[in-house]
């Protein structure tokens, strides 16, 4: 009998459908896996070799936001602890520009600052608002007032004055002291919610100082220190200080105080700052009489001699006085200049005059001009030209309550004629003038009585800087700030296109 074979009872089915479930298992594997790695590939090599994408410039967007600091009115060298030192009595205005209407907030002190309990103030129509401190006082304006934020600290005699400013990651300071006829004491605050950390560095004329108990200096939020020259560092020298924010921003100011060695009267007043050391430096804003003491101060923080080369501001533009050397500055070190004579020469020649100075260095410095002495001692302020691509051509400043007041301006790019408007506190007009200037050159201004406020109006283009003159032969100096009524925003893009 031939074998007969059995049936099978489902291995092929069994077979069948494993290969089955390997196919789907495959076609899966492909469509979830495989193509779209071709698809990467791919890509990958048509970009092989493409030319980068183009650089996108940052959009200019309408400003929400924006926050100025100012210092307290200072306290005297010597104290025993300056962080616990009480300032005297003072005035803090501010302002935003005639088209906007809202609130500026004020947070006087850091208990305030740490509370995050301020004071709202309300600016519209030109008008100057009043906050009466002498504590360090942080500003916060958002929406309309933001763009055109303007502020300034005045002592009690609205003597002593200064500009306040917003906070900076960095700033320079040149001609202080720590000795005993003129001392600086130094100002920090942390107007943030986080820590901040500076790092100190002083120059005097020998060099960089080796001063420990400044070399990092640690803020917590809401807080401000206070450091005596005079007591971390005596010297009779003439100093430069670099304060570099490492972390955070804080706001910066410098008191110095001059107690003349004969028994004299002193005064009090706070020293210009710059941001950055520069080839070219515009100082505005000499005070006191025409034959005062004028004392160019000039630090060097590079590696190489500078020699430094000085013009004065005229009527009709930039001149060189004669039988002035140039000056030369050791690395790291600090020098000076007396430019008393050629300033009272030039002014004495009605055809020229002598509104500030131009000083130009071979390598980066940062200068600073002294004028008068003992109680009508003042320093220059640095004008600095505005940033363009956010300010739209208005100069402001905001003037003490009581005292004659003169505005000095230059022009540092091709001709302008800006208008200048004098306000009241109120914000009523009190005078309009237009004031044409040729390249380079200069004018100053006297501002009406009971004026508050003063804007010049330029264009865009312009590069015009200025200075305020206030008090009894201009014993402050006060920078202007710019109207900034936009902000860059980096462009955001795609990776890939």
């Amino acid at each position: 009998m031939s074998e007969q074979q059995t049936p099978s009872t489902g291995g092929g089915r069994r077979r069948a459908a494993e290969q089955s479930t390997r196919r789907r298992v495959d076609a899966t594997l492909v469509a979830a896996v495989v193509l779209p790695l071709l698809v990467v590939l791919a890509g990958a090599a048509v970009r092989v070799g493409a030319p980068p994408p183009r650089a996108t410039a940052p959009d200019a967007e309408p400003r929400r936001e924006a926050v100025a600091v100012c210092p307290s009115t200072g306290v005297a060298p010597g104290a025993d602890d300056p962080d616990e030192a009480v300032p005297g009595e003072g005035t803090v205005r501010v302002a935003t520009t005639p088209e906007a209407a809202g609130e500026v907030t004020a947070y006087v002190g850091t208990e305030q600052l740490v509370a995050a309990e301020g004071t709202a103030a309300p600016v519209a129509d030109g008008a100057v608002a009043d906050t009466t401190t002498g504590d360090v006082t942080v500003l916060e304006a958002t929406g309309e007032p933001a763009g055109g934020l303007v502020a300034a600290r005045f002592d009690d005699e609205g003597g002593a004055g200064t500009t306040c400013a917003a906070p900076t990651t960095g700033a320079w300071f040149v001609g202080l002291g720590a000795g005993a006829d003129r001392s600086s004491v130094v100002e920090l605050t942390n107007p943030d919610s986080s820590t901040a950390v500076a790092t100190l560095t002083l120059h005097d004329e020998s060099g960089q100082v080796d001063a420990e108990g400044i070399r990092s200096v640690v803020l917590e939020a809401g807080t401000t220190r206070r450091l005596d020259l005079g007591q971390l560092t005596p010297s009779s020298d003439e100093l430069a200080l670099h304060v570099d924010v490492t972390r955070g921003r804080l706001g910066v100011g410098t008191l110095t105080t001059t107690e003349p060695l004969d028994g004299g009267e002193g005064t009090g007043y706070w020293a210009a700052s710059a941001a950055a050391p520069t080839t070219g430096t515009t100082l505005l804003g000499l005070g006191g009489e025409d034959d005062a003491a004028r004392t160019l101060v000039v630090a060097n923080p590079d590696e190489t001699t500078a020699q430094v080369r000085v013009e004065l501001l005229g009527d009709a533009g930039l001149f060189t006085p004669t039988d002035l050397d140039e000056l030369t500055v050791e690395p790291g070190a600090v020098a000076t200049l007396d430019l008393t004579g050629v300033v009272q020469a030039a002014r004495a020649d009605g055809a020229q005059g002598a509104a500030g100075v131009r000083v130009t260095a071979s390598v980066p410095v940062v200068a600073g001009l002294r004028s008068g002495s003992g109680a009508d001692e003042s320093a220059a302020v640095v004008a600095e030209p505005a940033p363009r691509d956010v300010a739209d051509g208005t100069l402001s400043a905001l003037l003490p309550p009581a005292g004659a007041s003169r505005l000095v301006l230059t022009n540092a790019g091709g001709e302008a004629a800006p208008e200048v408007v004098v306000r009241d506190a109120d914000g009523a007009e009190l005078a309009r003038v237009e004031a044409p200037l040729a390249t380079e050159a200069s004018t100053t201004i006297a501002l009406a009585d009971g004026a508050a406020r003063v804007d010049v109006l330029g264009s865009a283009d312009d590069d015009l800087r200025g200075a305020v003159l206030t008090g009894p032969g201009g014993t402050s100096v006060l920078a202007l700030t710019a109207a900034t009524p936009s902000d860059l925003v980096p462009t955001v893009r795609r990776a890939w296109p």
